[in-house]
């Protein structure tokens, strides 16, 4: 037992967790948490322009790495702006803490004015995240972090909130420090596993359907050792994109394989899938219409996932990387399927390439992906771009494509890159998001000058909502209210301190790309002009 302010037992909470950066404004409610991080040389401060950027660096941070990200916000106002944030990470399943003050006790709920109250703030963050609590006292906030912790890794990944009134971090108190969290797992069902393993080995045209779970078990590796042993085809959600490298001679990719798109044969003659790490929901399988067959194996984490839009898949719950691992080691190995349908594949990515190779979208991905290395991480936003982005920029690695597919939260890109660049300094990390959701969280380039945290940002300038616009036409035949004047996003970028270039050509912006990568500073590169929506 150790005597300590409630800030300071916050602060030793993060830092006996393996905390080392937490990205946050402070203010006058949380201000004993930044005195102790003030004294605790292990933990990062990262000083943000706004709470929704905050919330958008940790939840980065936390998709690259695997591990909670950490954002602090004040009572009332700061807690309201990281609401976008949580709610974009519950969707995506994205373990992000967010700490948020309270006014103090003796005030809380009696309409006094107190400063920056907000009535009824622990049920507004509750409403945005897995878990919410308040603590009510120093002793309590040990155990309020295991639970936080245990909310976030156990299972399925989900944010988690901390309020903290303002007297409980200035008061005192006696804490035990928890000891580090150690994520334990679900024991598979053996039989379960072994019938899954006997439904593969009998399946005469397997498919293999890879969700985010893949990434979060860590279980790339066993994918695509499965894969080879059964020779099966691996298609990925927008959110399991890198589970396996899209390059692979098995991989289908995303987004562009049905109803029409080249990979469609595969799946029409699939009779046995395989769905791992997905909830198979309604916006991944537009409403259920994804053409799997009537035999699904569906292995989740979460025994509350399986079974939501295909009822009658088989259940399996279990950890990816157990489930995989397990399937790789029991099935027959079946080398002349594999060379077959990996000849199949190749042709196929030919003929697809063909109906796209002429449209701008499709040459833009292509020369961003020429410029960065392998390795880069590269997230998006909700804009027309990205819709490129999902079904024609290749992942070739894990954790490498942040994307805020369901909730999709405008702002996303910029922030949430700087959140990996900080969480994995030695890889390239390049964001790409359209004019209009740039702007909602542009004011994070003053963070990467400050803090030195080389980004790329790539900004495609339609001046209009013109994602939005394509809904309005298709709609109710005419766009409104959906047009934007913008900024000179290169003399903006120069402004911040940053650098900044304008590619108008594929070939202009594979040069700009590389450029700004070498320049080894944040930088904006600007994309004049309309990129038509790209062919789902």
């Amino acid at each position: 037992m150790t005597k300590m302010t409630g800030g300071e037992a916050v602060v030793a909470c993060l830092a006996a967790q393996g905390v080392e950066t937490v990205f946050g404004i402070p203010g006058v409610h949380n201000l004993a948490i930044y005195d102790a991080l003030r004294r605790t040389p292990t933990i990062r401060a990262i000083t943000t322009r706004h709470e929704g950027g905050a919330g958008f660096m940790a939840d980065g941070y936390a998709r690259v790495t695997g591990r909670p990200g950490v954002c602090l916000t004040i009572t009332g106002p700061g807690a309201a702006n990281a609401l976008a944030p949580l709610t974009n990470a519950y969707a995506d399943s994205s373990p992000v803490l967010l700490i948020a003050s309270e006014v103090d006790t003796a005030v809380r709920g009696r309409g006094l004015g107190a400063f920056h109250e907000i009535p009824g703030q622990l049920d507004m963050l509750r409403g945005a995240v897995g878990w919410a609590e308040r603590v009510e006292r120093v002793e309590d906030i040990p155990t309020a972090f295991e639970r936080a912790w245990d909310t976030m890794l156990s299972r399925r990944p989900r944010p988690a909130t901390l309020e903290i009134p303002t007297n409980v971090l200035t008061n005192q108190g006696e804490v035990s420090l928890p000891q580090r969290y150690t994520r334990s797992l679900p024991v598979p069902n053996a039989a379960a596993l072994a019938h899954a393993a006997a439904l593969l080995a009998e399946a005469r045209s397997p498919l293999l359907y890879a969700g985010q779970g893949v990434l979060a078990g860590d279980a790339s590796h066993a994918l695509a050792r499965l894969a080879e042993t059964l020779g099966a085809p691996v298609l990925t959600t927008c959110s399991g994109r890198g589970a396996i490298p899209q390059d692979h001679p098995l991989s289908l990719g995303y987004g562009w394989t049905w109803p029409a798109g080249p990979f469609a044969p595969l799946l029409a003659e699939a009779d046995l899938a395989l769905v791992v790490g997905s909830s198979l929901d309604i916006f991944e399988t537009r409403d259920g219409s994804l053409p799997l067959p009537s035999r699904v194996i569906q292995v989740d984490i979460d025994g509350r996932e399986i079974g939501k839009t295909y009822p009658r898949a088989f259940p399996v719950v279990a950890d990816a990387q157990a489930a995989l691992a397990y399937l790789a080691e029991a099935v027959p190995p079946m080398p002349d399927r594999c060379e077959q349908m990996g000849q199949r594949i190749a042709a196929l990515r030919v003929a697809g390439q063909r109906q796209v190779e002429s449209r701008l979208g499709w040459q833009m991905m292509q020369a961003i992906r020429a410029a960065a290395p392998r390795s880069a991480i590269i997230t998006g936003d909700a804009a027309a771009i990205n819709g490129w982005q999902i079904t024609h920029l290749p992942v070739y690695e894990a954790r490498s494509a942040p994307f805020p597919l369901h909730n999709a939260a405008l702002g996303f890109a910029f922030p949430a890159a700087l959140g990996a660049k900080v969480a994995d300094p030695d890889r390239a990390v390049i964001a790409i998001c359209g004019d209009g959701g740039a702007l909602f969280t542009l004011q994070e380039l003053a963070t990467a000058v400050h803090y030195r945290i080389p980004v790329v940002l790539i900004v495609a300038n339609d001046c209009g909502y013109r994602s939005i616009e394509a809904y309005q036409r298709r709609l109710y035949g005419q766009p409104y209210a959906g047009e934007l004047t913008n900024p000179d996003f290169v003399r903006l970028a120069e402004a911040f301190g940053a650098v900044g270039w304008r590619a108008e050509t594929p070939a202009a912006l594979e040069t700009a790309v590389r450029s700004a990568l070498a320049a080894q500073r944040p930088a904006v590169i600007e994309i004049p002009g309309v990129i038509e929506p790209a062919a789902w």
